[in-house]
């Protein structure tokens, strides 16, 4: 029976510095899906030094990523998924097109692109029609100056909103409050783009009245406004240097800063049709989200038991951290560019929702070490203000493995850390005799080799790969070589395994 952690049972979590330096824990106690995390990590971060792209974006390249788009669709989306595409390039990337795809706003099939997109467009046009009462109020008592931070905020007058609902009139002013405050890509902050924004959130709260408007929405239409009018941007100048040709005719229409609102709103639309049970704000909603909480909880239990019982015995409720990160899929948490990475592959998932509550549990049990050295207040500190101790792939990685692999522990905590005591005498350290004997296999929960076999041969590529782009005696050279190394032995030891199933004596 193979299990990497007999690898290299000597090796330590050399790139997680809480837990090399405050409890030293061997390969031994972990699941191969956290080896193997740690693993695509270090093959993503050398790939960003050994090959970082160009901050320009090229006409070129927007075409390359159009004819990907078109013709290798579901290839990208492995590829997003797998971490072949890096954080140093994420910017260069025309993420609102492969938002709109992922999310279906758009369908694979690039001949009904344009036609669905013009479709999209008329609905929208067609909803301000039908709301052109509500519009012309907002207009009148929300004057472009309004929206400047220097501007005093005026509550409206209720003499003024004849022949508008009054809870209409409360959902703009709450719309308003937020939307002013709304974080914004810094040369796009202007009161015509929060108008704007402040419009579209008012339609669809309108049109959505079991979702309505819930502090929130604003975090997330800021993102999908930043990608959207970022592409747009650059498009319009690329445009502008080229000829026309078919290709051009394509860009103009997915990428027309005439249509920014229009697309802008379909993307939240279809977003929110994702998310909407974090935000639903019917009878029984309470229930639900308190039960999609218990959900995520029930995962951490699976997956770390250890910090599951440490959360029960610190009176730790996690629900009170766990809203504000699903209702704004973690906007408060991450920088920009590592925002867009995690987005971009959430979106890419085929159960985006599932894949959130992974990312959930990934993020609880991570910072385990700090956990368990403290009490109820300092963990909900440590959720509210994430310490940046994970690299964005580790974290990535570690949520879409343990996604597959639903009934593993992502920790085998065979000598549990002891917490809550006042007695900090360091215990001996187990021996491998020890370990050994404690260590068993259950052959029902056994990882697939071939596809561990595949994922090893994909990290190899990546190494080559990376090998050819480096002096031949740099240190960098010396080091991926080495890596490269370990991850040919590991493959033998697969193919051993696939071989001679037999589980290893010692």
């Amino acid at each position: 029976m193979f299990d990497l952690r007999t690898v290299l049972p000597n090796f330590y979590c050399q790139h997680m510095p809480s837990y090399n330096k405050q409890h030293q824990i061997p390969v031994v106690f972990m699941s191969f899906e956290l080896i193997h995390s740690m693993f695509l990590d270090q093959t993503a971060k050398i790939c960003d030094i050994v090959k970082p792209p160009t901050n320009q974006l090229t006409y070129e390249k927007v075409t390359e990523q159009i004819e990907i788009l078109k013709y290798n669709f579901k290839e990208e989306r492995e590829r997003t998924l797998w971490g072949d595409i890096h954080l140093c390039e994420i910017k260069n990337l025309l993420l609102s097109l492969r938002w709109r795809l992922f999310l279906k706003c758009l369908p694979e099939d690039s001949s009904l692109w344009t036609s669905v997109i013009n479709e999209e467009r008329k609905k929208y046009e067609e909803l301000c029609i039908k709301y052109s009462n509500e519009l012309i109020y907002l207009s009148n008592s929300n004057p472009l100056e309004s929206y400047s931070n220097e501007a005093n905020l005026i509550a409206p007058d209720p003499n003024e909103s004849i022949g508008i609902d009054t809870e209409k009139v409360k959902v703009s002013w709450d719309i308003k409050k937020d939307i002013r405050r709304t974080k914004l890509e810094k040369k796009f902050q202007t009161c015509e783009n929060r108008q704007m924004l402040h419009r579209i959130l008012f339609l669809f709260a309108i049109k959505h009245p079991e979702l309505n408007y819930t502090q929130g929405m604003n975090e997330l239409i800021a993102v999908i406004f930043n990608v959207t009018i970022i592409d747009y941007s650059k498009i319009s100048k690329l445009l502008e240097q080229q000829k026309n040709s078919q290709t051009n005719t394509l860009l103009r229409q997915l990428f027309s800063p005439q249509y920014l609102e229009h697309d802008v709103y379909c993307l939240f639309e279809h977003l929110m049709d994702i998310v909407n049970i974090w935000y639903e704000s019917t009878e029984n909603s309470s229930n639900t989200i308190l039960f999609r909480c218990e959900q995520i909880a029930e995962i951490l239990r699976v997956k770390d038991p250890h910090i599951y019982q440490m959360f029960s015995t610190l009176g730790v409720e996690p629900q009170l951290f766990l809203l504000r990160w699903v209702r704004i899929l973690f906007c408060q948490m991450f920088n920009t560019n590592e925002l867009y990475y995690i987005w971009d592959i959430l979106f890419a998932h085929n159960n985006p929702l599932s894949l959130l509550n992974y990312l959930c549990v990934v993020l609880m049990l991570l910072p385990r070490s700090k956990i368990c050295s403290g009490d109820g207040v300092n963990v909900f500190n440590i959720f509210f203000n994430y310490p940046n101790d994970f690299s964005i792939y580790f974290i990535t990685h570690c949520a879409i493995i343990t996604e597959k692999e639903k009934g593993r522990p992502l920790f085998e905590v065979l000598f549990p850390i002891q917490t809550l005591k006042k007695d900090k005498r360091k215990t001996k350290s187990p021996s491998l005799q020890q370990i050994q004997k404690e260590l068993t296999f259950n052959t029902s929960n056994t990882l697939d080799t071939d596809s561990m076999y595949m994922q090893l041969v994909f990290i190899e590529d990546s190494l080559e790969k990376a090998m050819e782009s480096l002096p031949s005696s740099s240190k960098e050279r010396q080091l991926v070589s080495q890596g490269l190394k370990e991850v040919i032995k590991m493959k033998i030891d697969v193919k051993l395994a696939q071989t001679f199933p037999k589980r290893r004596d010692y």
